[in-house]
């Protein structure tokens, strides 16, 4: 492995350690099998160039054997599907052991970094549901913030059919107005915060 788990801690907290925290994770897994994908937080903040940062990441995936006992060899502690390092205040989480249905991802560069990590549809779709179902302003920010960082690449016919399949068309239509009515730049962040807050 290029790079020591205490060498990345070491870095400052961001999107380049991010990256290398969760490279560094996926390359625990022998020849890529089974290597969990990025999801949550963590996968916005490096779409989104740090836009939203996080201590936290999130994996779809399993954590075999083998794997668990280089986390506890590299400083990890486990609490169910939670392992934390303390020292270098890192939590690294496994809520589900696969993508949802109809969910995709694929390999990014963020860097020199190399990233399996969940499609930006399925982020922005994942986003914009916790901002409609539990009215998580935060997540109607970064919903906004990633729709923004990654508009020039989506696949709008897929956005749409996803967020039509998850019932999030009304927070997808709200984010689509904010972006035009802005030309694409971000907000007061009092302005943002309160049209978050308001929903879709």
């Amino acid at each position: 492995m290029p790079w020591d788990i205490a060498d990345i801690l070491g870095l400052k907290v961001g999107p380049e350690r991010t990256a290398a925290l969760a490279q560094w994770v996926q390359e625990l897994y022998p020849s890529g099998k089974g290597r969990p994908v990025l999801v949550g937080g963590a996968a916005v903040e490096l779409l989104t160039g740090g836009a939203h940062v996080t201590g936290d990441l999130d994996f779809v995936g399993s954590v075999p054997s083998a794997v668990a006992q280089i986390l506890k060899q590299a400083g990890f502690t486990r609490e169910a599907r939670h392992w934390f390092h303390e020292e270098g205040r890192v939590f690294l989480e496994f809520p589900s052991a696969a993508l949802g249905s109809g969910e995709k991802a694929g390999e990014r560069n963020f860097g020199s970094r190399t990233v399996l990590i969940v499609s930006p549809e399925d982020l922005i779709v994942d986003r914009l549901s916790a901002w409609l179902h539990w009215r998580s302003a935060l997540d109607g920010v970064n919903a906004y913030l990633l729709y923004r960082a990654v508009q020039a690449e989506l696949d709008l016919k897929r956005l749409k059919n996803r967020s039509n399949s998850e019932g999030v068309d009304t927070a997808l239509i709200s984010v689509e107005d904010q972006y035009a009515k802005y030309r694409g730049m971000v907000p007061d962040r009092e302005e943002m915060e309160a049209w978050a807050r308001k929903g879709p």
